[in-house]
């Protein structure tokens, strides 16, 4: 007998939740990453200035993004002694037939040598397009660990997250739409609270301006599909839909 997963399912819509194509989320990010180099970082982010232009010229002229930053920040909970942890942020966008759209969050620590580190958490926000009648997922989902990105290479070892066995696909949670300004507020939101610089700049206008253009641009039409959804009397589950269903 064979698995669930083999098994042919029938699909009964081909509708989707609204976000933003692949191409749409690759001129989204051109101009969000040239607009967040202009922001007033902090002397702890300034170098992320270089790093976000290079990824919009890189979006531009070379039609892919792949862009990774990270920031040091103490967890609320740790002790005054215990080291801080890296926050680790990275997105990768591939326009093709098959397209590549992919964000991650990870959390890391001295490993106690040199300038190597030790992973502790990992995220993955994944948008793919692709519908599978073996094997329906969100269109955009989260996933734990995921696969190790080549650009942690620099600072982390190539097992540093297989405690969080990357090799298992599922769950494949629905998500939020993802930009790399979204995905950078998240981060300061959870660390700010440690670091006075990292709360200060979380209010600034600029910096708000550039959350919010992307708010308005991926998370607004993704609630006005939902709220559209719900407010239809067939009596069918938004979560089933997410997956195809």
């Amino acid at each position: 007998m064979g698995l669930p997963r083999d098994k042919k399912l029938v699909k009964k819509s081909q509708e989707h939740t609204c976000y933003l194509k692949a191409a749409e989320l690759l001129a989204h990010e051109t101009a969000s990453l040239q607009h967040m180099a202009t922001a007033p970082w902090p002397p702890n982010l300034s170098w992320w200035k270089g790093t976000l232009l290079a990824a919009s010229r890189q979006a531009k002229n070379a039609g892919t993004l792949d862009a990774h930053v990270w920031f040091e920040a103490r967890d609320p909970r740790s002790g005054a002694q215990e080291p801080p942890f890296f926050i680790e942020l990275g997105a990768k966008i591939v326009v093709s037939t098959n397209p590549i759209v992919t964000y991650f969050f990870a959390v890391g620590t001295s490993a106690g040598q040199d300038s190597s580190r030790r992973g502790l958490r990992k995220f993955h926000f994944d948008l793919d397009v692709i519908p599978s009648a073996s094997e329906p997922k969100p269109a955009m989902h989260m996933q734990l660990a995921g696969r190790t990105p080549a650009c942690l290479a620099r600072h982390y070892a190539e097992n540093a997250f297989d405690h969080l066995h990357p090799q298992l696909d599922k769950p494949r949670l629905p998500c939020l739409p993802k930009s790399f300004a979204l995905l950078a507020h998240l981060a300061l939101l959870e660390y700010h609270v440690t670091d006075d610089r990292l709360s200060a700049f979380l209010h600034d206008p600029h910096w708000i301006s550039v959350v919010k253009a992307s708010e308005l641009a991926l998370l607004r039409p993704h609630f006005e599909y939902c709220r559209a959804w719900l407010s239809r009397a067939e009596n069918r589950s938004l979560l089933s839909q997410f997956y195809g269903l």
